[in-house]
């Protein structure tokens, strides 16, 4: 990651935790970030040139994504709140799902029962 990205994450009030993942099929990471002016908890979905691919196609996503999910409000489907991009990363920060998505609880425990799937939605 750019030294650039980061001195502009940290200079917008965010703290940068600790890697939490990547996205499967995607070049994209994942890092816990926390707003410091609330404490609040975001994941940021982070896109590096430097990973060999179409960066431009990339970001051309990325974008994409923070523009349909920024108009969608509603309590099943995660928020975005901000975007940041420099010249080599882009850095699409999503609301922290403290217990994770839905389709790795399905992954780990199967299956839902409609009941069920009703209480976690």
């Amino acid at each position: 990651l750019d030294n650039w990205g980061i001195t502009a994450i940290r200079g917008a009030g965010f703290h940068l935790g600790k890697f939490v993942g990547e996205e499967s099929a995607t070049p994209f990471f994942l890092r816990h970030a926390v707003r410091q002016c609330d404490l609040r908890s975001f994941a940021v979905k982070i896109c590096s040139s430097a990973g060999g691919r179409d960066f431009k196609r990339d970001v051309h996503r990325i974008r994409t994504e923070y523009e349909l999910l920024r108009t969608l409000v509603h309590p099943s489907i995660v928020s975005v709140q901000h975007l940041f991009h420099s010249k080599y990363d882009i850095w699409l920060f999503r609301e922290w799902c403290v217990d994770g998505c839905l389709w790795l609880y399905v992954q780990k425990h199967g299956k839902l029962e409609e009941l069920h799937a009703f209480n976690l939605v």
